[in-house]
């Protein structure tokens, strides 16, 4: 979304300090943020964000955050242990806009064999991916569906290089 309909970096790092972000920074260019809040104020500030976003694009866009607490949780609970296939292209974690439901079957494997959704967690699911004819797919694509609500996927060596930075 990032530079598209209005979406700007600057656009967006001034509406972060607008709705009461301390400190933003836009970290690559995928539409990662690292912010400072108030204790408690993650979900006020989720919902102002998400306003001025779907006023500025005239449609409401989903947005994901988590603290740096809870991220530091998914990190320690060493959710790709054992994922060290040197098949494996990508780790990945796709961030839920709500908890998934506990029916969902373990393993997912997409149907080109791509992608495999293995873990659920709180408000993430984790996959892996595999290169089949060069390309892969993402995890987004098989969890919407079945989740039937947005989702949006960021390779693991992007939240680990963006939690190293927040800590400095």
């Amino acid at each position: 979304m990032i530079g598209r309909e209005g979406m700007t970096k600057s656009f967006l790092l001034n509406a972060f300090a607008d709705c009461g972000a301390s400190k933003p920074e836009s970290f690559l260019s995928t539409g990662n943020f690292a912010f400072t809040l108030g204790e408690g104020e993650l979900k006020e500030f989720e919902n102002e964000i998400s306003r001025v976003i779907a006023k500025t694009l005239g449609r409401v866009e989903p947005v994901f955050c988590r603290s740096l607490t809870y991220i530091t949780s998914l990190i320690e609970s060493g959710p790709f242990q054992g994922k060290d296939d040197p098949k494996i292209y990508e780790r990945c974690v796709s961030f839920l806009s709500q908890a998934p439901s506990s029916s969902l079957v373990l393993p997912i494997v997409s149907k080109r064999g791509d992608v495999e959704v293995f873990k659920l967690a709180k408000a993430e699911a984790f996959s892996t991916t595999r290169l089949i004819g060069g390309r892969t797919s993402s995890a987004g694509t098989i969890l919407e569906p079945l989740l039937e609500s947005k989702v949006t996927t960021r390779n693991w060596n992007t939240v680990l290089r963006l939690y190293s930075r927040a800590l400095k």
